[in-house]
Order: structure tokens, then sequence, then C-alpha cells
């Protein structure tokens, strides 16, 4: 059956199509975690391929190219076949008129003069854009998008985020690529008309990691050092802590819960207080087929924890999970926001009715200025004025 966009979906395409037949000037769609930047993406390939026009949809990493792609399959009343270039999934077509592809894949095909190096393209669609970083035209963003425009300048560019910055600066501004943002849609706007489900914020106990002596380096990153002896010989905070985040998913009937660890050593030791046989690891080393096992296991009900340090925080999409569990600092609001709003699709399977967040880090201090007001209010008065939020 055929999807249709929802009323701010459609009201999104109408201000994006608007934009692109006024102005030649790359655009961006600010649209927050779960609003459906996959859907989106969809629905722009099949009106351009319905209109005999190309179009290069780039994505960063491949779990979001398969979901991306996937969605495009199955959006209309037959079966749209898209071309997908993604080494990581063994995926290397090119000639269909929308194009899923990973930077990386794809600019490694247009050094080598492989024939997708020649393509027309009409319009190329980014998603996750702030991760293009347009003050370094050396980047592989910046390289894929001046050779298609040195083809085709009149090609239309389109990025989609739900953090539109990088650190804290916009990456909207007409000095950037971005020139202007048209259209807007915040978390909390999505949460107040039932689209996505609010965020709860608390703990049972008042135990958690000090960090505040860590310090950042130049590039704004904890040094690992400093995270590590924090959590060196804290086994036993570390396991009392991951065993309250298992009896408040018991208790609260909490299909699943994300746990983001310090460090790798710190990710195992969460792992050891885990049930192994509905649990799992995800780091930068884990294989491409491994994880993509690991993720359908977890889409199939047969994982209920997942461990992490620096990853499962785009292109991961399990409604049924609930909590978010933060045993590590973070420096990033875009990994703050992009965590926490895992747990906020709907699940009517299970009566899911709210995410969970477990900070045990010190997080909600270091944010308590996100850029979304509509959390920060809910999340003060869910504090404030309710002793024992997960008890009501």
């Amino acid at each position: 059956m055929k999807k249709s966009p929802r009323k701010h979906q459609k009201l999104c395409l109408e201000a994006m199509w608007k934009a692109l037949n006024t102005s030649p000037d790359p655009i961006l769609l600010d649209l927050t975690v779960g609003f459906g930047k996959s859907l989106i993406c969809a629905w722009i390939g099949e009106a351009m391929q319905n209109n005999g026009r190309n179009t290069l949809i780039l994505t960063m990493t491949s779990d979001l190219i398969d979901q991306n792609s996937k969605e495009f399959v199955e959006i209309g009343d037959t079966p749209y076949e898209p071309s997908v270039m993604c080494s990581k999934l063994g995926l290397n077509t090119w000639k269909r008129p929308v194009l899923f592809a990973t930077p990386q894949s794809l600019w490694a095909k247009i050094k080598s003069g492989h024939p997708v190096s020649q393509r027309v393209f009409d319009m190329i669609t980014i998603d996750e854009a702030h991760n293009v970083n347009s003050e370094n035209v050396n980047t592989v963003y910046m390289q894929i998008i001046a050779h298609y425009l040195s083809i085709n300048p009149n090609m239309r560019i389109v990025g989609m985020t739900g953090t539109a910055y990088r650190g804290k600066t916009s990456i909207v501004n007409k000095d950037l690529l971005f020139k202007k943002c048209v259209y807007k849609r915040t978390l909390s706007e999505e949460i107040a008309e039932g689209n996505l489900l609010p965020l709860h914020f608390g703990m049972k106990s008042e135990e958690s990691f000090d960090f505040s002596d860590c310090h950042q380096t130049k590039l704004g990153k904890y040094r690992e050092s400093d995270l590590a002896d924090v959590i060196d010989g804290k086994g036993r905070l570390t396991s009392k802590i991951v065993n309250e985040v298992r009896y408040i998913a018991k208790d609260g009937n909490y299909e699943g819960a994300f746990l983001f660890g310090a460090t790798k050593d710190h990710c195992e030791e969460i792992m050891e207080s885990l049930p192994s046989d509905i649990s799992a690891l995800v780091t930068g080393d884990t294989g491409d087929k491994e994880r993509v096992d690991i993720m359908a296991r977890a889409r199939a009900g047969k994982i209920r924890y997942l461990v992490s340090m620096n990853c499962l925080f785009t292109g991961v999409n399990l409604p049924h999970f609930g909590i978010v569990a933060w045993l590590r600092p973070t420096e990033s609001m875009i990994m703050w926001n992009q965590g926490n709003a895992r747990v906020v699709r709907k699940c009517d399977d299970i009566g899911k009715t709210h995410g969970l967040i477990l900070d045990y880090a010190g997080n909600l201090d270091t944010f308590g200025d996100s850029d979304d007001e509509g959390i920060i209010e809910y999340k003060r008065r869910e504090l404030e004025d309710n002793d024992d939020p997960l008890m009501e």
C-alpha cells in the first residue's frame, strides 16, 4: 500500500520544492529524529524519478543506506528499485535514476574513473547533513558536491538533519554550504502532536560516576585516559548501575535498553553484568556482518540490551527500545540529543508511553541549555516536581 505524507511531512516537502524552484542555493531541512527523514528521502527520490530526473542520496553509514534504500523500495504501490553503492553492504549498482551511496564508497569510485563519475545528477540529498564540514573544501562530501556541480551547475542540493549544528555553531549561514533552512520541526512539536513519545528523566539511586575532573583536548573531546581514570576500580559501581538499569527495565516493562559506556574496556565491563544471550556490544571494531546480525536480532526482539561507546546514535530504528542509560559523559550536544532520541519512537504493540533517560554521568547538568526548549522545560518539571519520576 502506498505511503502518504502526514501533515507536517507534506508541509516540509512543499516548502522544499518551493525553495528549490525559487533559488539554486543549497537548502536545509531541520527535522527532528523520528520525523521520518528516510521517508522524506524516499518521496524526493520518487518525485524526481517520476519526472525523469536523477537523484543522488548520500548517507554517512551503511545502516542508514540500508534503511533509506529499503524505505524507497516500499513507498509505492509497486516496488521501486534504486541503485545502491556501499562497500560495507557489498553493493555496487549505479545506473538507476535514484542512487543511494555512502560518500566514502562513491568518492573512491569517482577517483578511480568509474562510469558513475560521469553521471548527471539533478539533485543531491544529504541525510545527517551535520556531518558536512563545508568550511573545508577538501572533505569527501565537498569534493563530491564540487565534482557533480562541475557536470551540472544547475544541480540542487538539499540537506536534512535533526541536529543542525557542528559543535555549537549552526550549519546554516550565507558563507557555508547551506544558505537557508526552509523547514524546521522540533522534537517537542512532534511529541505535542502525538507523533513521538515524551522523554522522562530520572534514576532510583543517587549513585553515579563523577567525570567533573575530566579534561577535553583542543578538538573538544574528552581524554580517554581521564575517562579511564574515573572508571578504573569502579567495577562494583558499574555492576550496581547496570543491575539498576535491568531492574528498571523489568519493573517498568521496557522492552530494550541502550547503555553507553565511557571506554571500550568499560563497555566490556558493562557486558559482564548483562545476560549474554540477550545482550550485545557494538563498537567501531565490530565487523559489518556481525553488526548487521546484531541489529537484525535486536529488531526481532532477541537482543534487549545494546552496549556501545561511540556507535548507535544514528541509523538505529528500534521502536520497542525504551531506555537510554548514560554511563559516560559526552561533550557533544549532537551525541546527547541523538542518543536520547533513540527511544522516542512509538511502539503501539507494547503500549510504550515514553522514553526513559537514565543519566549516571552528569550530562543533564552539562546540557541544561539544550536547543529544544520544549524538552528542557519538560525535563525540569520531571526532575523538580516529582520526587521519584519512575514511580508514576
